[in-house]
């Protein structure tokens, strides 16, 4: 599931070109008689930091007020009129200051939380964050689709914008899906993604970020399944990012089925791994799209080239990947199974026959 997450991380990371400064790391300590964890980091663009007191672990951004970015004396809170004066590091390690707000002023006393090396920068670190991070528990329930039983596992949080879930079908119609140590493995390696993801909003953005990842069938046959996950996070880029996609399954294998390789070569050319509609799907395509698109969108059937493709009921779905800025049009159309029939390759044709003769057999 990592996606711009990783790339996002990794271009925040190339900016630390400069050497790590002694008050670069996580910290330990008390503000007053309050304990604390801190960390302060710093690139070739902005220095910045967080902290929390450990009694209500809510985040506080941090921004160094000195012009010189070698220089700590000063730190400001994010949101308030709260500072930390006077700030430096002795020759015994221990970072000391003073936080003034409305003209309290307590002191502040750390000490530096050896690092594990998971991170290349403080603020992303497990170090900082493990106390702010509770993994979910997994829990799972057999729903129905068309009257067919599946498993929705999920990981149990009360935050639907961080809410994720996935989909167990079992290998055949009679059996009874069950929780199953990949999708285990997969909830767990989710939750790691939207930790990270949450870390990166906070540390370059300041605000909460979220993660979300939700799936749904949207087929379901003797042999065949499909499912729809629509997805909803927030990193700390330039905006929020929202997609839907659409996977293939046989019943039983767990490797996802290429659906475009059920076209034939008049009807597509792949470029590496992806499929170009040629003359006569293109034509298809601009048809089933400009039944349904707004004026703002009628120009993706004719201009846009790659698609997700699932099959339905009763015919093959179609769903542009478009840019952030063109969402709104990021709509599935359908072309039937009886106007795709000539521009099927042998295990199109194959493949779409079984779907309709498990469709026929539950009538």
């Amino acid at each position: 599931m990592l996606r711009p997450i990783a790339l996002f991380t990794l271009l925040m990371v190339s900016g630390l070109s400069q050497a790590a400064q002694p008050w670069e790391g996580v910290w330990r300590g008390q503000i007053g008689s309050y304990p604390i964890t801190a960390c302060l980091q710093a690139d070739e663009y902005n220095s910045r930091g967080l902290y929390y007191y450990q009694k209500h672990l809510t985040p506080i951004g941090l921004s160094l007020s000195d012009k010189a970015p070698k220089a700590i004396s000063q730190w400001e809170e994010n949101g308030s009129a709260a500072k930390w004066e006077n700030v430096s590091v002795g020759k015994d390690g221990v970072l000391q200051g003073t936080w003034r707000d409305k003209g309290k002023s307590l002191s502040i006393k750390l000490n530096p939380v050896p690092s594990t090396g998971d991170a290349d920068q403080a603020c992303l670190s497990n170090e900082f964050h493990r106390a702010l991070e509770t993994p979910a528990k997994i829990k799972s329930k057999v729903e129905q689709f068309d009257g067919q039983n599946y498993l929705e596992a999920w990981l149990d949080t009360s935050d639907e914008d961080n809410r994720i879930s996935r989909i167990v079908v079992a290998a055949t119609a009679s059996e009874q899906p069950k929780l199953n140590a990949e999708v285990v493995r997969a909830l767990k390696a989710d939750q790691q993604e939207q930790f990270e993801c949450l870390r990166s909003a906070l540390v370059y953005s300041g605000y909460a970020g979220n993660l979300s990842q939700q799936s749904k069938l949207s087929l379901l046959t003797a042999h065949w399944y499909v499912i729809e996950t629509n997805s909803n996070e927030f990193c700390g880029g330039a905006h929020p990012n929202y997609g839907t996609n659409y996977q293939t399954f046989q019943r039983g294998k767990a490797e996802e089925i290429n659906v475009w390789q059920w076209f034939n070569s008049t009807a597509v050319t792949f470029d590496g791994q992806f499929a170009k509609p040629n003359k006569p799907l293109r034509q298809l395509l601009v048809q089933a799209w400009e039944k349904n698109a707004d004026d703002e969108c009628k120009n993706i059937g004719t201009d846009e080239d790659v698609w997700n493709v699932s099959p339905s009921k009763t015919g093959l779905m179609f769903m542009p990947f478009v840019s952030h800025a063109m969402f709104v049009c990021s709509d599935q159309v359908e072309i039937t199974y009886s106007k795709l029939e000539k521009l099927l390759s042998p295990q199109g044709k194959a493949a779409i026959a079984s779907i309709k003769a498990d469709l026929k057999q539950r009538q």
